[in-house]
């Protein structure tokens, strides 16, 4: 018991470690990504379409990582996804390029969200 007791706090704190300065960036509504808000006609689950581009490309499954509360998601055919509502989400999405890492917090989503996640990835490498 006292041991997976420890293995819980040990996985928890590895959630909240510290941001590497120039590597990575916690992104800025309206310059690093967009969401787009609608009511979906049919469920209460909600929903999120996920949209990277990179220098203004658009890239493809393979070419991102995404982890969603912590959780890595691999092998989606579309970064989409069906979220409980009535909480909130953190995103880290990364591309293939080298330094081009962003985060996004405190995601609500309510009953019925249709959310369309437009990520913009930089490179954040060389940013002192």
């Amino acid at each position: 018991f006292v041991i997976s007791i420890l293995m819980f706090f040990s996985g928890c704190n590895s959630l909240k470690r510290r941001i590497v300065v120039g590597q990575e960036k916690v992104g800025v509504e309206g310059e690093d990504y967009t969401l787009h808000y609608y009511k979906r006609k049919i469920g209460s689950r909600g929903f999120l379409k996920i949209n990277v581009t990179e220098y203004g490309e658009p890239l493809s499954k393979n070419e991102i990582a995404i982890r969603i509360n912590g959780i890595n998601i691999l092998g989606k055919e579309e970064p989409s996804y069906y979220l409980d509502v009535n909480k909130k989400y953190n995103f880290y999405i990364m591309g293939v390029g080298a330094g081009k890492y962003l985060y996004i917090n405190n995601v609500k989503v309510r009953e019925g969200d249709s959310i369309i996640l437009n990520v913009h990835l930089k490179d954040t490498l060389w940013i002192e």
